[in-house]
């Protein structure tokens, strides 16, 4: 009898000895505290980034080579961005999520939230998580200057919600002051900035500084993200043709400029007005107005159309500023007649111009709480603050100007 008794002992200690390996490799992680931490950080692991060129940075995480000094350091959920500064004086940025080193980039000066010429200027910088997109998902803005005199800046777009990944690359050029506002008051940003396809083109000399040269017209362009990009924002950008009896006295300016006599070139002042012009979606008044502004009997014309035509499709918005027009004019050769057609449209008494010159000295002389007139840039004269829409009051100010006063009355 007691044997059986040892037997059946012997059989149960073997079968319990054989499942101690099944439960310790079958038991519950949660009971490890080692392991339920591994457990913890592979739920949050950073997720796979979408890949990116070399030469806009590094998903693979490279770390900021050298001794560096932090110039910027934001945070936004499981993200965190810094910028630094080294010798020479080489940048660098590095975006880190759960502490973890998902994108790295080198250069030259690097600035979270917009433009390096904004690093003084907080209430111009965008806040790490802001939707830009219109989308719904966080954003964040990374401002770099490569380090060229007078040039070049880009504002990259990163997605850095539940996914993070680069949504957009924009080289704003010479556009130093580039700026994320909403413009039209409709809780939306837009991008402001300039187009500089005609910095350097006839009389516009490399050796002159971008932001002063009367040479280098650099009309400005409001940008919503769209489809994948940033576009022209057109029912920002378009306003109504100015008034015939405004563009004549222009043209008239424009005649008697004495670049004419001392250059084989037309003025900057013709064709920066035309730009203005085009990029408020009033085309065919550009080729009008230059029929009215070149001297009669002077050749070279129609080869000036020419360029300044094949000039202007290099623009990067060139697609989008052909659909900123209400008709084909921007593509349609120019009317031989549209100077003539200006001038007898134009009354005799400019009557209109004369009451808009009077509301400019009242309203810059009587109301100190607005800024004076502030020309566009590309026009270096009166004619930037006439060739827009809506009141005369409003084209006192730029799109930038407009924002800010009404920032700060909430």
């Amino acid at each position: 009898m007691v044997q059986p008794l040892v037997l059946f002992g012997i059989l149960a200690l073997a079968v319990f000895s054989l499942a101690l390996p099944v439960r310790a490799q079958t038991q519950n992680p949660i009971s490890d505290p080692a392991a339920a931490r591994r457990a913890l950080k592979s739920q949050h692991k950073a997720a796979p980034a979408a890949p990116l060129s070399p030469e806009a940075g590094s998903i693979a995480g490279e770390p900021c080579p050298g001794t560096r000094r932090v110039t910027g350091d934001a945070a936004f959920h499981h993200y965190r961005v810094r910028t630094y500064r080294g010798p020479n004086p080489a940048g660098c940025v590095e975006i880190l999520r759960d502490n973890k080193r998902i994108f790295s980039e080198t250069g030259v000066i690097f600035q979270i939230g917009g433009s390096p010429n904004y690093a003084d200027d907080p209430n111009a910088l965008v806040r790490v998580g802001t939707d830009v997109t219109g989308d719904g998902k966080p954003n964040l803005i990374l401002g770099h200057w490569t380090g060229e005199a007078g040039c070049c800046y880009r504002l990259e777009v990163f997605e850095v919600g539940s996914d993070f990944r680069k949504v957009a690359s924009i080289d704003v050029q010479r556009s130093a002051d580039a700026e994320f506002a909403d413009v039209d008051g409709d809780g939306r940003l837009e991008l402001i900035a300039e187009d500089w396809t005609f910095a350097e083109w006839q009389a516009a000399s490399p050796a002159t500084s971008p932001a002063t040269s009367p040479a280098t017209p650099a009309p400005q362009v409001i940008l919503r993200f769209r489809d994948g990009a940033f576009h022209l924002a057109a029912d920002v950008m378009h306003k109504p043709a100015p008034a015939d009896s405004t563009l004549w006295a222009r043209a008239q300016q424009v005649l008697a400029s004495p670049a004419w006599k001392n250059s084989d070139a037309p003025p900057a002042s013709l064709w920066a007005a035309m730009l203005d012009l085009i990029y408020s979606g009033n085309a065919a008044e550009a080729w009008n107005f230059c029929e009215a502004s070149w001297p009669p009997g002077r050749a070279g014309k129609e080869d000036f159309l020419k360029e300044f035509r094949s000039q202007l499709s290099h623009s990067p918005y060139w697609t989008d500023l052909k659909t900123l027009q209400s008709d084909s004019s921007l593509e349609n050769p120019p009317p031989r007649d549209a100077g003539a057609n200006l001038q007898s449209r134009t009354p005799p008494l400019h009557v209109d111009l004369f009451l808009t010159h009077a509301l400019h000295f009242a309203i810059s002389t009587l109301d100190n709480s607005q800024p004076r007139a502030t020309l566009h840039k590309s026009s270096g004269g009166f004619i930037g603050s006439v060739l827009s829409g809506k009141s005369f009051a409003a084209r006192l100010w730029t799109p930038r100007e407009r924002v800010r006063h009404r920032n700060s009355k909430t």
